[in-house]
């Protein structure tokens, strides 16, 4: 079953913390306003990511003990760009196809 971390803006960008391309979650709920939810690098050695429909992204995390991730999006051109900015990063000819 699924842990919903709440809802949040999700980037890709270098981690310097990681010294690596990351995936980053912030909330934008107003309690937890500015949190980082979540902070990954980006998995580049294998194909792990997963499109499910057209506004969900799911992959098992090598970088946190091998948990599966999922991240949920309102519409699916934000799904795609993070799709795109993925596929990119691990050298990948990129499909609007999920």
């Amino acid at each position: 079953s699924w842990v919903d971390q709440g809802t949040g803006v999700v980037s890709i960008k270098y981690l310097q913390n990681v010294l690596s391309m990351g995936l980053q979650v912030v909330s934008d709920e107003p309690d937890r306003l500015g949190n980082v939810v979540l902070e990954t690098k980006v998995c580049v050695s294998q194909d792990v990511y997963r499109r499910q429909g057209d506004t969900i992204i799911t992959w098992t995390d090598d970088y946190l003990d091998k948990k599966e991730l999922a991240l949920s999006f309102q519409d699916k051109d934000a799904a795609q760009e993070i799709w795109n900015k993925l596929c990119n990063i691990q050298g990948w000819v990129t499909s609007t196809a999920p």
